[in-house]
């Protein structure tokens, strides 16, 4: 496993996840993440956000590819990206919230990245049913990851989504590996 890119789902501006986000600074190395994918979904479609921007200029500019423009229009709604993931943007953090966007994406643009680490929640609701899912990333090509301490839980009180509750998991199928890692099984 090497772990070189990272899908973000739901990652909210909350003051409620700042110890969750705080946690992932100590357990991710942002420095060896090559591309951040970010799957926040009714968020403000704001000029400012890096991660539109890049997905806007490459996939809309020259030659639009309406099948990527048209979900981030169709869940556009009022909410903000955590201003803690925003200082993790760059030339390669992209806004793409279906599983064709993420698709041609890893496909196309990145296809060296073999293994990705999924980040946000909320573990259950959120990660299993938004367009880009736990139950649906097996399908492509590529491994894709999930921690107890890469997901948050709102039915946790200290929103830690416990390793029992992953294990439990009777929507998707997970092998753990390499130290509290878990697999997302086709």
């Amino acid at each position: 496993m090497d772990i070189k890119g990272i899908i973000a789902i739901d990652c909210w501006d909350n003051n409620n996840l700042k110890s969750f986000y705080n946690n992932l600074d100590k357990k991710i190395n942002f420095k060896d993440i090559e591309s951040i994918i970010i799957c926040n979904y009714e968020v403000c479609l704001d000029c400012n956000d890096v991660s539109l921007y890049n997905t806007l200029e490459t996939y809309c500019w020259s030659e639009c590819n309406e099948k990527i423009l048209l979900p981030l229009i169709k869940e556009a709604r009022c909410r903000q990206t955590s201003a803690w993931l925003k200082d993790k943007f760059s030339d390669n953090t992209f806004m793409l919230l279906d599983m064709y966007s993420v698709d041609y994406h890893i496909t196309n643009c990145v296809p060296h990245i073999k293994d990705w680490l999924v980040i946000g929640g909320t573990y259950g609701g959120c990660t299993h049913s938004r367009p880009v899912n736990l139950k649906e990333l097996p399908n492509l090509n590529a491994n894709f990851y999930i921690a107890p301490w890469s997901m948050y839980d709102e039915n946790e009180q200290d929103l830690i989504l416990r390793k029992e509750t992953i294990k439990k998991d009777t929507a998707i199928n997970f092998t753990e590996v390499d130290n509290n890692y878990f697999l997302i099984n086709k």
